[in-house]
């Protein structure tokens, strides 16, 4: 493993590890919290394996001044709950860094260690809980108390985060909290504080710094859209935006969907936005296997929807709580024959929040199925983020008519006849020079249409004729070509005249970044797909074209960009880095392979 620059580290790499039930992602999640209201930008990074009760769980928090992108592999603190945790981990502490435990429930630390070089932390936990609650239950806010007293990094924002965290379940619990928290850290200064070689201490910064999870970000970029229609049924790691969008339900005035299985999702969906709601629905790759059929009806009916992918191991089951970057391929050609399939990759939590924005804009105006896939990395992490900027957002419905504008081309149809225009079908799907129709939503009044999962004519009738046929899918395919010409270019990070250029999609782009600091400028640089189909060829080609070496990185096995990069453009990248253990990409991995160019 290449050696990092030690000067771009994080301050802090902590973890909490112990059985399911423990309270590990509650604890780590707040303890994540307190840094970031401290002013420490923070990334957070859990794992957990896919059982109903028990198994081993870990969370881990990274802080620095700086932005952080991903997490890293060794580790400053290491919180053990159980045994199993120093067993797991041990490996990954470093020099003369803590590993802390309570001796009630490890009894030999040292033996399990292996090692003289890490600071043993034995604090009673779950005595002190006990003393403070009445119940052992606390222990893990006990530890978090002690983490800050190890730090020297005060209590001072807990306070409002047990509020924030437990206000609900009453003053007694958020007090019980608090004190449990105040005892650890009294504990934990008392005897180890001085030994513990890492300090940290509130910030003063002048923005204030949120914590988010990918799957947030997209519920809040879903809701500034306009989403009125949200269905799901839950499947990792998609699970947690249901559960977002469902508790805003009433604020935002949407309808959230637990429905009986993914058929049954996306048609709702489709019935949904064919009656003028903005649409969307999410799962992750065996439940989008289920709604192919219903994609390709949106398709041919010319729907817009939403459909959100988060990626996990399979095939089947696979990799129920784990991560992936292997749907790609089935994303670009899911359901049969062609039409336009608008896929979306981003890369980290600004990305997932601006760009469903978009994808909800992008359905409407093109009239067409848009998908975003995302992945367990990128759903389930926290990221501390500056608050997302919506003054230059708007929501675009596309080209719907009016009962007047309807009225106007009825009576141009119909002239000197004798019918009511009222009475005559309306062209829902009309040949125009412009590839998207104008959209007529169901009551409007002046006109009838048939929404048909045939090839049809204007009108949504069913047509088989030839002449029809090769229309209506040149039309179809125009959306495609336009949508290719409107997308902007990948982006660059660093210096355009680096020696190597390290090509991502999706997800891969948070380790990258944090492995380009580790790197000389001009070494290696980063180029970031995020909008996969179309790829705006041109603008592709130009950026291409400026590369001098390049390493591909993807989270699966075959290579699926790389090889469908090949096939858009005939480039081929000098190495292809590829990472399908369920785990995702640390920056120490990439920072390798780059240096071995």
């Amino acid at each position: 493993m290449h050696a990092l620059n030690e000067t771009k580290l994080p301050l802090l790499n902590w973890m909490m590890g112990g059985e399911a039930g423990y309270g590990v992602f509650t604890s780590g999640l707040i303890f994540s919290k307190c840094l970031s209201r401290g002013g420490y930008h923070t990334f957070s990074y859990k794992e957990y394996p896919s059982l109903i009760r028990g198994g081993h769980q870990s969370y881990q928090v990274a802080a620095s001044h700086d932005e952080i992108f991903s997490q890293y592999k060794e580790l400053d603190m290491l919180v053990a709950l159980d045994e199993l945790s120093i067993k797991m981990h041990r490996a990954e502490i470093k020099r003369n860094c803590a590993i802390m435990y309570d001796p009630k429930r490890v009894s030999n630390a040292r033996a399990l260690v292996k090692r003289n070089d890490i600071l043993l932390v034995p604090i009673p936990l779950e005595k002190i809980a006990r003393d403070v609650s009445g119940s052992p239950l606390l222990k893990n806010t006990v530890a978090i108390g002690a983490s800050c007293a190890l730090l020297h990094y005060g209590l001072s924002a807990f306070e409002g985060i047990m509020k924030d965290v437990f206000g609900h379940k009453g003053e007694h619990v958020v007090n019980e909290n608090i004190r449990s928290a105040q005892h650890g850290y009294d504990y934990a200064s008392l005897h180890f504080a001085k030994r513990f070689p890492k300090h940290l201490s509130p910030q003063k910064r002048g923005r204030t710094l949120m914590n988010i999870t990918g799957n947030e970000a997209v519920a809040f970029g879903a809701l500034q859209a306009g989403c009125t229609f949200y269905a799901a049924y839950p499947m990792t790691p998609a699970s947690s935006l249901l559960s977002v969008m469902a508790s805003h339900e009433l604020e935002y005035g949407v309808v959230v969907k637990h429905a009986e299985d993914e058929i049954a999702v996306i048609n709702m969906a489709i019935g949904a936005a064919h009656a003028g709601a903005r649409a969307m629905v999410g799962t992750a790759g065996g439940g989008f296997c289920l709604m192919t059929e219903g994609l390709g009806l949106a398709g041919m009916t010319e729907t817009p929807i939403v459909i959100f992918i988060g990626q996990r191991g399979g095939p089947s089951t696979g990799l129920p709580t784990w991560t992936s970057q292997g749907d790609l391929k089935f994303a670009l050609s899911a359901s049969q024959d062609d039409f336009p399939r608008i896929v979306y990759a981003p890369g980290d939590m600004r990305e997932l929040f601006y760009l469903t924005h978009e994808a909800l804009n992008i359905a409407e105006r093109f009239q067409t199925p848009v998908m975003i896939l995302s992945d367990t990395y990128l759903a389930e992490s926290h990221k501390s983020e500056i608050f997302f900027d919506t003054t230059h957002l708007s929501v675009e419905r596309g080209h719907i008519l009016n009962a007047q504008e309807v009225a106007e081309i009825q009576r141009k149809a119909v002239k000197n006849r004798k019918f009511s225009p009222q009475d005559l079908p309306f062209k829902r799907y009309r040949f125009t020079s412009d590839p998207v129709s104008p959209r007529l939503l169901p009551g409007t009044k002046g006109g009838v249409f048939l929404a048909n999962s045939d090839e049809h004519d204007e009108y949504g009738s069913t047509n088989e004729e030839s002449k029809n046929r090769t229309g209506m899918m040149d039309k179809r395919r125009k959306k495609f070509l336009a949508l290719q010409k409107e997308f902007p270019a990948p982006s660059w990070y660093g210096s355009r005249d680096a020696e190597v250029t390290v090509i991502a999609w999706g997800s891969t782009k948070l380790p990258a970044l944090e492995a380009l600091k580790h790197l000389p400028l001009t070494k290696a640089n980063l180029l970031h797909f995020n909008r996969l189909s179309p790829l705006p060829f041109e603008k592709t080609m130009d950026a291409l074209a400026k590369i001098k070496k390049a390493i591909l990185i993807e989270g699966n096995q075959s290579g699926q960009f790389k090889n469908y990069l090949y096939e858009q453009t005939g480039f081929k990248p000098d190495q292809l880095l590829t990472k399908y253990n369920g785990r995702p990409f640390y920056p120490e991995e990439i920072v390798s392979a780059v240096s071995a160019f």
